[in-house]
């Protein structure tokens, strides 16, 4: 699920096709998924906190979308977790939810804090039985969830970008 530049270049590989930007670090708050959870109900929240200062870039979920095309409204917010104030918030199609892969949310250089609880929040809109998509969760029915973010690194960056579209970059 992550492309590491040594191992790329080891084969000799000097193109990479990526669901995310390959040049921010990432940390795995829930690396599991063990079954789908339908997000056809209400809302679901997963806590975290990130062990160093960092500016978020972007959050990765692992899909379910039975293969149909979709088009409810899949919500994702970040809150502080003891004010509840709302930090960010992105919502996208759920026509870009595939089976079994990842789906990229883009976030405005979002700020967060050490040792900050945070909350994740997941909710769908205009939903029926059969306009729904779900998420692949660990056996606690917490979603797949890693979250990337720019590095502090004054290094240029390793991978250059060719192309970019909705959920799609060439390296």
């Amino acid at each position: 699920d992550e492309a590491m530049s040594e191992a790329l270049a080891d084969f000799g590989i000097k193109y990479v096709i990526s669901d995310y930007d390959l040049n921010l670090d990432s940390i795995k708050i829930q690396p599991n998924y063990d079954k789908i959870i339908n997000y056809s109900f209400k809302q679901k929240a997963s806590i975290f906190t990130v062990d160093r200062d960092m500016e978020l870039s972007q959050i990765r979920l692992l899909t379910a979308n039975y293969n149909r095309a979709n088009s409810c409204t899949l919500n994702i917010s970040i809150l502080e977790k003891e004010s509840q104030n709302k930090l960010t918030e992105q919502k996208i199609k759920c026509l870009y939810a595939k089976d079994f892969m990842f789906l990229t949310i883009n976030f405005p250089q979002q700020k967060l804090l050490k040792d900050v609880e945070y909350l994740v929040n997941i909710e769908l809109s205009n939903t029926t039985i059969n306009n729904s998509i779900g998420l692949w969760s660990d056996n606690s029915n917490k979603p797949y969830l890693q979250l990337l973010f720019a590095t502090n690194s004054d290094n240029l960056a390793y991978y250059k970008l060719i192309t970019k579209t909705n959920n799609s970059y060439i390296w």
